[in-house]
């Protein structure tokens, strides 16, 4: 998935609140994005994504991970 990181220049917000208010929802539509495609993957693929979750933290431990050569 790409994501662009360019603004509008025709469009600016209103101030850091703004800003604030523009950047969250555009992860709103990026974790319902994200959270479709862990849906749709099968249920192993899921356990192996899951035992990465660390729970205290809220975010994936990626060392779990091994890139494919």
């Amino acid at each position: 998935m790409e994501v662009s990181s360019s603004k509008q220049q025709s469009k600016q917000p209103s101030g850091i609140k703004g800003t604030f208010m523009e950047i969250k929802a555009q992860n709103e539509l990026l974790r319902i994005q994200r959270y479709d495609q862990f849906l749709k993957t099968t249920p192993s693929k899921q356990k192996r994504l899951m035992a990465a979750y660390d729970i205290k933290e809220e975010k994936m431990i990626l060392s779990h991970f091994k890139p494919k050569v």
